[in-house]
């Protein structure tokens, strides 16, 4: 009988002092798969000392040999502790061959030691292609792309065990935005998530989920209506990106997430455009791109447009931004 997989959580933590370029997260999942006496890591979570403890106090009490570091993603919370951890466990580090230079970007942005950072490349294996199986367990990779080019998941089909990194999230939704994020891929990653036969997903964020299905079904269905409300405000009009997120977001460039907005918008308007449903040109009065709804993408005579200086007061910062983006 084969050895059933092992899973163990742990919920990795900045210092608060670790200076670098900030994440977007506080938290973020790393996991231990253990099958017989081998293991494997998926994502390092970030370089603190305390994540950095917790995982090696947990290798050591299970006594198993780590084969290596599977990382989904290259956003700093899933990989900056990559290269304290490869090293201190004499491992390599897997990732996608579309991730292997954002990871690299990610670590130099981060307060990690030159030379650190010099031995981790040197362990880079970007062997995590679809369909591939590299490890000494059955996980078979998933490409899932749009939260960053070369996403990938890994699949435990024997047991409908998914560790899908940041493709969904239990609650809330996943944030895309170029030249990261690519919203038709991550469409279509979602789509192809609905059609595994999976019992439990393992995300980057928060807990299992233990019916995958609905947060996938959910995210797909909030893209879409996001796209939506994208598409009627540019009806019959042509609208620059910062005018387009306060009428979809109703938010201002002082807003703390205003950034992440205007990223969300670029990237619906990426597929749209994509898509042939959007067009848009170079107004030299605003120097600056304009959008505006094409034929293709006018379903109808389309909304009325207010007047932009009519606009209803921005959401107060403290209004949440992140469940409904």
């Amino acid at each position: 009988m084969p050895a059933k997989l092992g899973v163990h959580r742990i919920v990795s933590h900045p210092d608060l002092d670790a200076g670098g370029t900030p994440a977007l997260e506080s938290e973020a999942n790393v996991y231990l798969l253990v099958y017989g006496r081998s293991a494997l890591l998926i994502d390092s979570g970030f370089s603190s000392r305390t994540s950095y403890q917790d995982t090696i106090r947990l290798i050591d009490s299970l006594a198993v040999r780590v084969e290596g570091i599977a990382l989904t993603h290259g956003h700093p919370d899933h990989v900056s502790g990559a290269p304290t951890l490869a090293l201190a466990l004499q491992c390599p580090i897997y990732c996608h061959p579309d991730e292997q230079a954002l990871i690299i970007r990610t670590w130099q942005s981060q307060a990690l030691p030159p030379e650190e950072i010099a031995a981790a490349r040197q362990r880079i294996v970007p062997e995590l292609r679809e369909s591939h199986r590299p490890f000494p367990m059955p996980l078979t990779v998933l490409h899932t792309p749009g939260h960053t080019h070369g996403h990938v998941a890994l699949l435990h089909e024997p047991e409908g065990q998914l560790f899908c990194g940041d493709t969904i999230l239990p609650s809330g939704t996943v944030w895309i935005g170029p030249p990261d994020g690519h919203m038709k891929s991550y469409l279509t990653s979602l789509r192809k998530l609905l059609d595994l036969p999976v019992r439990i997903a393992y995300c980057g964020h928060e807990a299992p989920s233990a019916e995958p299905r609905l947060p996938t079904q959910r995210i797909l269905a909030r893209r879409l209506d996001r796209e939506n409300d994208i598409l009627n405000a540019l009806f019959g009009t042509w609208v620059n990106v910062r005018e387009l997120t306060f009428r979809v977001y109703k938010l201002s460039a002082g807003h703390p997430v205003y950034q992440v907005a205007v990223r969300t918008v670029l990237a619906h308007l990426q597929h749209l455009e994509e898509e042939g449903r959007v067009e848009s040109l170079f107004d030299r009065i605003q120097m600056t791109l304009v959008y505006r709804a094409s034929r293709q993408g006018q379903t109808g005579d389309g909304p009325s447009v207010p007047n932009p200086s009519h606009h209803p007061k921005a959401v107060d910062a403290a209004d949440q931004f992140d469940a409904d983006h």
